[in-house]
């Protein structure tokens, strides 16, 4: 059995190399309507992020600056040591089980023939017309006005991100869903922590506590939420977090490891 699980991991190793690119993917929200001090930061190409002590330049915004930003925010950086092909990126809001495909095209603000991160690079993914990833707009079903049975909404302290709501099946089972494209092979990310949809109801509508421009927490309508690893932290630390990122390649094979594994229990 050793021997079987051993070829097993052999070839689920040649699998993830077959992939050739590692990526980050971190998860913001840009409010530039009203006034806070958490807007994500980078949110340009030209910019750079450090985290994990390394420092990754934005190359490719691939959005619409035009306007005031009010949009929830998508980075991806190239963690490994090889070229990161990134294309058909599509956002599905469970909430409402709407898709946000707005960037696969040819046109402004869009992927195209899709962007190319070499190491150390990363691109940034908003709104590229208007308001069209407004994604704070989407209210989970764990909220009836602004309570659910057994426990009462806060706008701060009990959500989709933090506190007793945030177990329930309507907030488990709501989160946003990345996909993309990495070199030709796909990846899936769980926005587990509900950054997108500023914890699973619209933040402009309730007064939640935000840093302060003294880093002071203040409570305000801001929705800005800083970048943060997906998955990791919600709207109860709005700053975000620059943690060292996981790479992608490194999740998929968690995941086969553990089916690996249950393949030698049951046999």
């Amino acid at each position: 059995m050793i021997k079987g699980l051993g070829a097993a991991l052999a070839l689920l190793l040649a699998s993830a190399s077959a992939h050739a690119g590692t990526v980050a993917v971190y998860v913001g929200y840009a409010d530039g309507l009203r006034a806070g001090a958490d807007f994500p930061n980078p949110f340009a190409a030209g910019e750079t992020f450090t985290t994990g002590g390394h420092t990754y330049t934005i190359t490719h915004d691939v959005s619409d600056h035009s306007s005031t930003p009010d949009s929830g925010a998508v980075m991806i950086l190239n963690t490994g040591a090889t070229d990161a092909l990134i294309t058909n990126l599509n956002v599905n809001d469970r909430a409402t089980g709407g898709n946000y495909s707005i960037w696969t095209g040819n046109g402004a603000g869009q992927l195209g023939a899709g962007v190319t991160l070499h190491a150390g690079e990363g691109a940034i993914f908003a709104a590229n017309a208007g308001d069209n990833f407004d994604t704070s707009d989407s209210a989970s079903a764990a909220f009836t006005g602004a309570s659910q049975t057994g426990t009462t909404f806060d706008a701060s302290t009990n959500n989709c991100s933090n506190g007793p709501i945030a177990a329930s099946v309507a907030c488990t089972g709501s989160f946003p869903i990345l996909t993309f494209t990495i070199n030709a092979g796909g990846s899936v990310f769980n926005d587990t922590a509900h950054v997108l949809d500023t914890g699973g109801y619209d933040s402009a509508q309730y007064s939640h506590i935000h840093t302060g421009g003294g880093g002071v927490p203040v409570f305000n309508t801001n929705e800005s939420l800083g970048w943060r690893p997906i998955g990791t932290t919600g709207i109860g630390n709005p700053g975000g977090g620059g943690s060292v990122p996981e790479p992608a390649s490194l999740a998929v094979l968690g995941l086969g490891i553990l089916g690996v594994a249950a393949i030698r229990r049951r046999g």
